[in-house]
């Protein structure tokens, strides 16, 4: 893809006042929420290592303790590793909306010429960044910002330069946000499609289940030599721990869904909103409320079940919010 350079960023003409502070959390938890999506990877690691690790364990002991070597264990790998990281799909694309958030709330807080200037750069190549990711995940040179976008944020910045700090902030971000929405939601999208189709629930569901039991193999084993009543009690503490890891395999997932989906929605409601000149609506409020909520209670499966209309429960146990599919 032809790079663009940045002569400054952003925008046209409109009212001095702007929901600063909105723009500012949006751009704040939708960050926060893009680690939490990225966190979902990273248990898919860990959940794959621990089967690994645990099936080595199961493995390698009494008379078959001498077998194990340096060599063995050189066999042990992630499904994702770190170089593999740089081209999956799902990391791609939350790391470009993680960058554009980060950036948005930067020009949000700007409170001075220099907090601005850089803050624009941020954002501009933040946008640049979301062009590539994209354009890698599709395999073409298709963009999501076209050449005209690019040139209409760069050709404004002499308007805006020695504009106030005020009304700078409320013109890029009006422009950015209401230019960039269509953007947004196809990253979205593509985050959405790739959580739903990579099979990660079914392989960490897979992963926890063998952990589990071995884990309570192990137990069973362990069991026929004397044990106080207070060492087995930890134990079914421990045991019954990992059965609730198994049964909120699929919710761990589906939360990261839910919370990309509430990101494109506040976004487009944010966007709405600056293009109308309706910044203090109720809906604006309330879209970044929610937001806020489920970043919050990222990790509460309880707060996300309560929520859904629908909770199945398979045989194995495993739980699952039918709203998310």
């Amino acid at each position: 893809m032809k790079k663009r350079y940045l002569l400054g960023l952003l925008l046209l003409a409109g009212c001095s006042t702007t929901p600063t502070s909105q723009v500012s959390t949006l751009g704040t938890v939708t960050s926060d929420i893009t680690v939490k999506v990225d966190a979902v990877i990273d248990e898919y690691n860990h959940a794959a290592l621990e089967r690994q690790l645990t099936n080595y364990a199961a493995i390698y002991r009494g008379k078959h303790a001498k077998d194990l070597t340096s060599e063995v264990l050189q066999d042990i790998s992630l499904p994702v590793s770190v170089g593999q990281k740089k081209t999956f799909a799902i990391y791609q694309a939350n790391q470009g909306l993680g960058a554009y958030a980060k950036a948005l709330s930067e020009v949000a807080t700007a409170a001075s010429q220099a907090d601005i200037d850089l803050a624009s750069a941020d954002l501009y190549g933040s946008m640049v960044t979301l062009n590539d990711r994209y354009e890698t995940i599709r395999g073409d040179d298709e963009a999501l910002f076209d050449d005209e976008t690019f040139a209409l944020f760069s050709s404004v910045f002499a308007a805006v330069e020695h504009a106030l700090i005020e009304d700078q902030r409320t013109r890029i971000l009006r422009t950015v946000v209401t230019q960039a929405d269509p953007m947004v939601s196809q990253i979205c999208d593509v985050i959405i499609e790739q959580l739903k189709s990579a099979g990660m629930d079914d392989a960490i569901i897979a992963s926890r289940q063998y952990v589990l039991t071995e884990e309570i193999s192990d137990y069973q084993r362990r069991a026929k030599e004397p044990m106080t009543l207070d060492e087995r009690r930890t134990e079914m503490k421990r045991l019954y721990g990992l059965l609730q890891d198994v049964q909120s395999s699929r919710l761990l997932v589906q939360q990261a869904i839910k919370s990309v989906g509430q990101v494109k929605k506040s976004h487009a409601v944010l966007a709405k909103a600056l293009e109308e000149k309706e910044f203090s609506s109720s809906e604006v409020a309330a879209t970044i409320g929610k937001l806020k909520e489920m970043r919050n209670h990222y990790r509460d499966f309880e707060s996300l079940l309560l929520s859904c209309e629908k909770i199945t429960k398979n045989d194995q146990g495993i739980l699952s919010c039918e709203d998310t599919k």
